[in-house]
């Protein structure tokens, strides 16, 4: 970061509002300088003896910085001693007793001194609070986004609907840029910045709607599209997320005038592996997403991967046919079928879910393994029919190999045999660097060759994952 509003961020401490406009570089007039904020925060006098000091930094998309980012370095913590030099108690004393007490002759040379310091952090601590006040004041008059109280005091913006009908000049299907199971997505904007507007969440109970917009405003993460708000009026159940510039994974899979390199859908696993990652190993508690496929890992303007989470399972709901039964290993398998997508640059197939569907009632406790497609069947076969066209002699056959490797582990039929996605991060990122090294040298051997057989040509992926049969 070299210039102002790259990077612009909120300050929160212990749920008040410390910055508005965070901007390490316009603070420090250059890159490379150091640069530090002391504030003063007041401990609650009837708190318990132990207490928890809250800091939260969140990107300030208001502004419209270049990244949506916050960044510390380093935190110091120090307590203010009282007026005589004692660190006891909670709070540096404020009345006014004390301070004609301790302006007595009988006082000595060190408790003046003292008394000197306490009045000068006083009047400090009274011009930030002032301060404080001040921007808080005109954060609220000078406000952009439209929110209102709610009975569950949500922490997400919640729009009004006349607010979402003007961002989507009243739901024109011109501006749906996105067909999900869960509903339409349209591109919208609010007040100058551009939204994605998720509608037709219908099929969810209000309790579940409202524990997603809970669980999704506190999930943070580069690899996750951030959550801007929700409308609930009229029936209506709509989520508004940040505009994703360069639409889903499967629009660049499978429209073939575009193409993506073997390193730039490497990068995009890695990053959906990330934000998957992410949500298994929640602080507050795991999220299963249930619904990952190529069309629910959206792209932004730098190619960055990130996944379109609802804050609720909607398994059941997939029309990809990715998800069988709700855990974090279906989500395993799901993503395994993302990454034999990616290999093979075909779509899935669309009778998957009924298949899976049929399979649902019968007896046996099996652990579901007949609940599970045969995918990993198609692995068998030969691989080179299986490879992208677009991607033969690009890519090397260690690299088919490993790759193959990995989905091979995903889409295990048995629930135990998959591994974690915390190992299916390492396994890619280790991928990732192999291949950023093979791209550095310049010989050519061991490229996969571009002359194959000819006898699966025509083949669609969804043929060859069906024709094993059950």
């Amino acid at each position: 970061m070299t210039l102002g509003n790259q990077r612009v961020f909120f300050i929160f401490i212990n749920n008040q509002t410390a910055e508005t406009q965070a901007d390490v570089i316009v603070w420090s007039k250059g890159h490379g300088v150091a640069v530090y904020r002391d504030y003063i925060v007041m401990v609650p006098s009837q708190a318990a003896r132990k207490q928890d000091l809250w800091l939260e930094l969140h990107p300030n998309i208001q502004v419209k910085p270049e990244y949506y980012d916050a960044i510390l370095n380093g935190l110091e913590i120090f307590k203010i001693s009282n007026y005589d030099g004692n660190l006891a108690g909670f709070n540096p004393p404020l009345d006014e007793s004390n301070i004609q007490q301790a302006s007595s002759p009988a006082l000595s040379k060190k408790s003046k001194k003292g008394l000197q310091i306490w009045i000068k952090y006083s009047i400090s601590g009274g011009l930030l609070f002032i301060l404080c006040l001040f921007v808080l004041i005109l954060i609220k008059t000078r406000r952009k986004w439209k929110m209102k109280n709610t009975k569950d005091s949500s922490p997400c913006n919640n729009f009004h609907a006349d607010d979402i009908a003007k961002a989507t000049n009243n739901f024109d299907e011109s501006l749906v840029i996105y067909n999900l199971d869960m509903g339409k997505v349209y591109k919208g904007e609010i007040n100058g910045t551009e939204v994605a507007i998720l509608r037709g969440i219908k099929e969810i109970s209000e309790q579940d709607f409202k524990e997603g917009i809970k669980m999704l405003s506190q999930t943070h993460h580069h690899n996750i599209v951030s959550l801007l708000g929700y409308c609930q009026e009229d029936s209506e159940k709509i989520l508004v997320y940040e505009y994703m510039d360069n639409g889903t994974l499967s629009d660049h899979l499978h429209d073939h005038s575009k193409h993506l390199s073997w390193n730039q859908r490497l990068e995009i696993c890695v990053g959906a592996a990330r934000g998957l990652h992410y949500l298994h190993t929640g602080k507050n508690r795991p999220i299963v997403h249930g619904d990952i496929s190529t069309s629910s890992i959206l792209l932004d303007e730098n190619w960055t991967a990130k996944i379109l989470s609802f804050g609720f399972t909607m398994a059941s709901h997939n029309s990809d046919g990715y998800s069988i039964h709700i855990g974090s290993q279906t989500d395993v398998y799901s993503f395994g079928l993302v990454l034999l997508e990616v290999f093979s640059g075909r779509a899935p197939p669309l009778n998957l879910k009924t298949e899976n569907d049929e399979n649902s009632g019968s007896n046996g406790d099996d652990d579901h393994e007949s609940l599970i497609p045969p995918a990993s069947d198609c692995l068998e076969k030969d691989v080179d029919q299986l490879l992208d066209q677009s991607l033969k002699g690009k890519i090397s056959l260690e690299s088919v190999g490993n790759f193959v490797k990995i989905t091979k582990q995903c889409l295990a039929k048995k629930e135990v045999k998959r591994p974690s996605m915390s190992e299916v991060l390492y396994s890619l990122e280790l991928q990732q660097m192999s291949q950023d090294n093979e791209s550095n040298e310049s010989s050519p051997k061991g490229l996969y060759p571009e002359s194959c057989s000819d006898l699966m040509i025509g083949v669609e992926f969804s043929d060859m994952l069906m024709s094993s049969g059950r």
